[in-house]
């Protein structure tokens, strides 16, 4: 049977037959037509290569490999004859003239071939790949120039990921050649070369060849996704020019584009160690350009100027990257001398240095250092839009280096470390828009403040201050507890706000101030211990709407504010106590004083309660109450020298206010004078002399009077 099938080939070569010369597109029955299928042997003793070599009609040639069967499929769907010849004679398992099948592992076991090379030859044919067999054999389509132009198409892939082509390379020459397959070798070579009718990008090919080269000579197109993995990857001409790709990502030491990238929808990536652009780049998703393996790379304000406005971002840089370096130009022009690329910019580098401006207009900018950021010279942002430092992992270090803020524009900085320590060696501001820290600890070792134009929020387990927090418009939140070096001002704007959610320690003084109007509210709700004095709008010249206190530890502490709540702990001084305006005590209050004879506790605004108690200790000095007392469920009072109760005090539970101690020889006086008056369930008044009491009419029956005697 296969002797008498292929006498019918070898017939079908030899009969003669008629040609009609002018007429390109002759009907299949007007034509004699030959091809051949053969195992050549190319070094005299082993058969390398399998070559389809097509005649001079229009052949439409179609490959394909049945990995189950492990068979070949050469087909010509326009129904010319094969011929399996040399190696393959004998081989052919296919009935049908224009088919030759055989089943590789025995092909193989007479020779081995590390190719196939398809010629077509002349006339406009066609080439699809359906179907490769992953392992040694590569793959070569000639088309010649004078032969017609041919079609190339690649459907399925040439090796897989984990059996590469091994044996030769892989070169793909058409007029147009259509790509949705892909291609995998062993560190071989991959070219990929068209005529006028371009390289079509379809589905998502990817081609890796390890360590190899891959060219692309031919315009680029097509709505595909293409990955490109190689040492150095060559793109001679336009790519997305007519039909934008949908994503392209070339990885290599080196990629070279050498004329204009178009990418529309997905992003563009490029991964190299040395990227060349020879033309602009567009597109509408993300752009990236990093290393491939570590190392420093270094730019200037002109080394993006390829990048064509339109990208959702640009990312230069990836955690490869050992010094991420914008060097100064020396032109400080912000319109020519910045770095512009029309987008969110996204810079990226274990350590960051800044030396010129970035003209980020109103898009975003995102440094990811991982050990340093280093903004030297007039090396900042520059616009109105956000700008972000953000530490690329969780805990470590990291250090701010350089004035950061100073050349800036009115943009909000906002840091993220979270779990690191991080440290700003220079000053921050002023000319933030706003400025927030996130970290483990936060180190501001310089000794002046914190400035920005707008907000400033602070958020770390542990801030360690050297100056104060300065906004000229916002407010100021600091959420940790705040460590300080010296003499600390919080200063804000009127209606602006100061809240600190964290215990406060220090030698120094802490004083809160606000700036062309009252302050609205100011929030201290952790333990505030310090050396030196607390005060909050001591001036009363702009008297703070809102108070919140929790424990405040201090020197002198004077608090001016409408509304003052006492939100629960101690407040005392080493001094004077000083609360002027309403007080509400929120939770179980104590406040004490000093002590000393001239050291007191004052209240001069109404005190309230809904029920919580309230105990007043100024040892040998004065407590004065300036206005009513109602509320409270205990209040518990001791004081020394003259008091007086001139606004009513109405207790739910007990009143205790003992003026003096026994037996001490002072003249300790507690005296009720005006609108002064007394309501408790129980209680006690004690002094050396009690003066205008009236038990039952100006204070409770219940209340016990002890009057010890002047002089005692």
């Amino acid at each position: 049977m296969f002797f008498r099938r292929l006498m019918q080939k070898l017939f079908a070569v030899r009969r003669p037959h008629r040609r009609r010369s002018a007429v390109r597109s002759e009907l299949l029955e007007d034509r004699t037509l030959l091809s051949n299928l053969n195992l050549i042997n190319a070094s005299g003793t082993v058969n390398d290569r399998i070559v389809l070599g097509g005649g001079a009609e229009v052949n439409n040639f179609v490959v394909s490999y049945n990995p189950g069967t492990g068979v070949y499929r050469f087909e010509d769907t326009s129904g010319t004859a094969i011929n399996a010849i040399g190696g393959l004679a004998g081989l052919d398992t296919n009935p049908a003239a224009n088919i030759v099948e055989f089943h590789a592992p025995t092909a193989e076991g007479v020779t081995d071939f590390v190719r196939i090379e398809i010629n077509p030859n002349a006339g406009d044919d066609t080439v699809i790949i359906n179907g490769f067999r992953a392992g040694d054999e590569g793959l070569v389509i000639h088309d010649d120039a004078s032969e017609g132009n041919d079609t190339v198409t690649i459907n399925g892939d040439i090796g897989s990921a984990g059996s590469r082509v091994s044996g030769n390379n892989v070169l793909i020459n058409g007029e147009t050649i259509n790509f949705s397959g892909s291609v995998f070798t062993d560190n071989l070579d991959v070219s990929v070369r068209s005529g006028a009718g371009g390289i079509n990008i379809a589905g998502s090919p990817h081609i890796d060849v390890g360590t190899g080269t891959v060219t692309f000579e031919g315009t680029v197109d097509g709505a595909g996704d293409l990955g490109v993995v190689g040492d150095f990857i060559d793109f001679l001409d336009v790519v997305g020019g007519t039909t934008p790709l949908n994503s392209l990502t070339a990885t290599g030491a080196t990629v070279r584009t050498q004329d204009a990238v178009t990418v529309d929808g997905g992003d563009m990536i490029f991964q190299a160690d040395l990227y060349i652009p020879q033309g602009n780049l567009n597109g509408t998703a993300d752009l990236v350009i990093r290393r491939n393996t570590a190392g420093p790379r270094n730019i200037t304000t002109t080394s993006f100027n390829f990048i064509q406005p339109g990208f959702n971002s640009v990312t230069i840089g990836s955690s490869l990257t050992t010094t991420l370096s914008l060097g100064d130009d020396g032109n400080d022009d912000l319109l020519t001398g910045s770095l512009d690329v029309g987008a969110p910019l996204i810079l990226i580098g274990q350590d960051i240095v800044i030396g010129d401006s970035i003209q980020q207009g109103t898009h975003t900018v995102t440094f990811r250092p991982e050990n340093s950021i280093n903004f030297s010279g007039v090396g900042g942002a520059v616009g109105t839009g956000d700008s972000f430092i953000e530490k690329q992992t969780m805990g470590g270090t990291l250090t701010v280096v350089a004035n950061t803020g100073s050349s800036w524009g009115n943009n909000h900085l906002s840091l993220s470390a979270p779990g690191a320590t991080v440290t700003f060696e220079r000053e921050v501001g002023p000319n933030f828009g706003a400025f927030s820290a996130t970290a483990d600890t936060l180190n501001f070792n310089f000794i002046s403040a914190v400035v920005a134009q707008g907000d400033v929020t602070l958020n770390a387990n542990t801030i360690n201050l050297n100056g104060g927090i300065f906004s000229t418009a916002g407010s100021v939140d600091v959420t940790g507890n705040l460590n300080l070096a010296g003499n600390i001002l919080f200063r804000v704007a009127g209606g602006q706000s100061v809240s600190v959610v964290g215990d406060v320690t220090g030698g120094g003084n802490v004083l809160v101030r606000g700036v062309g109007g009252a302050i609205d509210t100011v929030t201290f709700n952790g333990n505030v211990n310090i050396g030196g004095n607390f005060q909050i709008d001591s001036s009363g010249g702009s008297t703070a709407a809102n108070v919140d206190l929790a424990s405040v530890s201090a020197s002198n502490i004077v608090v001016r504010g409408l509304d003052i709540d006492l939100l629960g702990g101690a407040i005392a001084s080493t001094s004077n106590v000083q609360l002027i305006g309403p007080v509400d005590v929120v939770g179980t209050t104590s406040i004490a004083s000093g002590g000393a004879a001239d050291q007191y506790v004052q209240l001069t605004g109404a005190v309230t309660s809904a029920g919580a108690d309230l105990t007043v200790n100024s040892g040998g000095g004065r407590t004065q109450f300036g206005a009513a007392v109602t509320g409270l469920n205990n209040l518990t009072v001791t004081s020394g020298g003259t008091n007086f109760i001139i606004a009513p005090i109405n207790i739910a539970g007990n009143i205790q206010w003992t003026v003096g101690v026994n037996g001490n020889g002072l003249n300790d006086r507690l005296i009720r004078s005006g609108a002064g008056s007394i309501v408790a369930a129980g209680g006690f008044l004690e002094a050396d002399v009690l003066q205008g009491f009236t038990s039952g009419t100006n204070v409770s029956a219940a209340v016990t009077l002890t009057q010890r005697g002047a002089g005692n």
